[in-house]
């Protein structure tokens, strides 16, 4: 049963990812029990990884968006039905340009004997955390600050953090 969780946030500027009305997120187990993250070079801080996935296409089913993005980032093709789906994440924030809604459906995968992955795309390296070591990632989101500065995408990292801690914090639950 996915369970459905709503959440608001107070922030400043839009992180980039609530101007996307959807994202598909995947949790992946390898076969050590460690779990496996994006990085991505020259965007995060210092020890910041994120669960892979990204954001649904417009009217794009939310399991087929999730393959989608775990074949783009990893190189991992799934059929349907492979994904366990944990939860959906409705998440509404108020911000300098106005309420901003988003959803996120969080997914689950074991990675199978003999499955491999490999970084591509907007990731620059896959780790494996252990459960400890994921749980310090959910407090290095918390403690987050700074402002970022990409071109026109301007934002404040504690916005940011509190956000994906809370969406990482529902995807170490599941582990727990």
């Amino acid at each position: 049963m996915t369970i459905k969780i709503s959440k608001h946030f107070i922030t400043g500027n839009p992180i980039g990812n609530l101007l996307r009305k959807r994202h598909s997120l995947i949790l992946i187990e390898d076969q050590e029990g460690k779990y496996l993250f994006g990085e991505k070079a020259n965007f995060y801080p210092k020890g910041i990884v994120r669960l892979i996935g990204g954001g649904l296409d417009e009217n794009e089913n939310s399991e087929i968006g999730a393959m989608r993005e775990l074949a783009e980032e990893t190189g991992l093709q799934l059929e349907a039905g492979q994904l366990k789906e944990v939860a959906q994440i409705s998440i509404s924030a108020s911000t300098t340009q106005g309420e901003k809604y988003i959803t996120v459906y969080l997914y689950y995968y074991k990675l199978q004997k003999g499955e491999n992955l490999i970084f591509a795309d907007d990731i620059s390296n896959i780790c494996a955390l252990s459960r400890e070591e994921f749980k310090n990632l959910i407090i290095r989101f918390e403690e987050l600050n700074g402002i970022h500065e990409l071109g026109k995408d301007t934002f404040d990292w504690k916005d940011y953090g509190q956000i994906y801690s809370y969406i990482h914090q529902i995807a170490y639950e599941f582990i727990v």
